[in-house]
């Protein structure tokens, strides 16, 4: 009779978050850029880049092997991550489907438009847009996984890194003044940041530290 009712309790919780986050397949953009942050034509290609670089992240290393398609849009390529997107109602409702907890800054870049998704039903995500412009827009991740949690596929010319709050952090982007993706590892979760137009370091780094402090662990 336990077991039976823990079957139909089991069952009905999984009703009930079902409900919470609808899922749809979701294309995000991934967009490839020249040395004066204009989008270029094309992609530019790892193997010539990697000499550019400031520092070698360790996790270069790990094959990235998602899908992905190319689009034109205004004349412009655009690579797309083929992900599962589940949009919650919520932060609470995402952090209930996965199963751990996550923060994010409050207006980060000045965005104020938020929506609350998870990435392949395990990835937390908060995508930060400009009510006035769709197209600028900041996605910060967080995903308890050994795998990548950045939604940028692009290969950036030049990564550099550089320790926040004792965490060591990779930006990548075109220069130290036209920066677009960030990741860190702390605690066990792998974390991202990406800003649609690009920004400094520093401005990169304001978030970023923000972003560390929020889910900082509890001693």
């Amino acid at each position: 009779m336990k077991k039976r009712r823990s079957a139909v309790a089991a069952m009905a919780a999984a009703l009930l978050l079902s409900a919470v986050c609808s899922s749809v397949s979701a294309n995000i953009h991934h967009y490839s850029f020249d040395d004066d942050g204009n989008v270029s034509s094309k992609p530019k290609s790892s193997a010539s880049s990697d000499k550019n670089k400031d520092t070698k992240d360790e996790k270069d290393d790990k094959k990235d092997t998602r899908k992905s398609e190319l689009v034109i849009i205004d004349d412009n390529e655009f690579y797309i991550a083929q992900e599962n997107l589940s949009t919650c109602n919520n932060l609470l409702d995402a952090t209930i489907n996965t199963g751990y907890d996550a923060k994010f800054p409050s207006k980060p870049f000045k965005l104020t438009d938020v929506t609350y998704s998870i990435v392949d039903h395990k990835t937390i995500q908060a995508k930060f847009v400009d009510p006035d412009d769709d197209e600028k827009y900041v996605i910060i991740r967080k995903g308890k996984d050994t795998s990548p949690v950045s939604d940028d596929m692009t290969a950036h010319p030049k990564s550099y890194k550089r320790t926040v709050e004792k965490t060591s952090v990779v930006y990548y982007g075109n220069s130290e003044k036209k920066i677009y993706t960030v990741t860190w590892t702390k605690d066990g979760f792998n974390y991202s940041i990406r800003y649609s137009k690009g920004v400094s370091i520093s401005s990169m780094q304001s978030v970023v530290s923000s972003m560390i402090k929020l889910n900082k662990k509890d001693d």
